[in-house]
């Protein structure tokens, strides 16, 4: 009998070291990244941080690898901007959330969806149960996000970040 090759454990050593995975990082093994590195990533974290913000904070993983793998696992699309976001929506309050409808079209995704790793685990539920549709949203990273939002909606951003300066700022 040969040795096994270390590199790619059988499939039920793989599930043993993904079980006790959060939601947020359990979903990357299943799209081929080291169950060992992502186990090591919950002892490397200091405490009070969450293990996916520390991947993604040291560089070990980049937004943008997270984001489409997760898209991938629910089965949407990922979001680059070629879809163009409604022209009426507060992109404040979009920032805010992480959430802006997409302009109405007849198929393909509602709204773009970029979720803070925090709220990953919330979203993989609702997806997996059917509570959201996968089609009817896009994902996308964050920064992405906010950058597109900055980009396409920077008068509106900067308008309203004026309106709030105190009086003695303005005059």
């Amino acid at each position: 009998e040969r040795p096994r090759d270390r590199a790619h454990p059988p499939a039920y050593a793989r599930a043993e070291l993904v079980a006790p995975l959060p939601p947020e990082l359990a979903f990357l093994a299943a799209e081929g990244f080291s169950p060992e590195a992502l186990l090591n990533a919950l002892s490397a974290a200091p405490r009070g941080v969450r293990p996916v913000d520390w991947l993604l904070n040291e560089g070990k993983l980049t937004d943008e690898t997270y984001y489409r793998s997760l898209a991938t696992h629910l089965g949407c699309q990922y979001y680059c901007g070629a879809l163009p976001l409604a022209s009426a929506f507060d992109a404040v309050k979009g920032l805010r959330c992480g959430v802006a409808p997409l302009e109405p079209r007849n198929a393909g995704p509602r709204f773009v969806v970029a979720p803070r790793a925090e709220f990953v685990p919330k979203l993989i539920e609702a997806t997996l149960s059917g509570a959201i549709r996968s089609g009817s949203f896009a994902l996308t990273s964050p920064q992405r996000f906010a950058s597109l939002v900055r980009a396409r909606r920077g008068e509106e951003l900067l308008n309203v970040a004026l309106g709030r300066l105190p009086a003695s700022l303005a005059a």
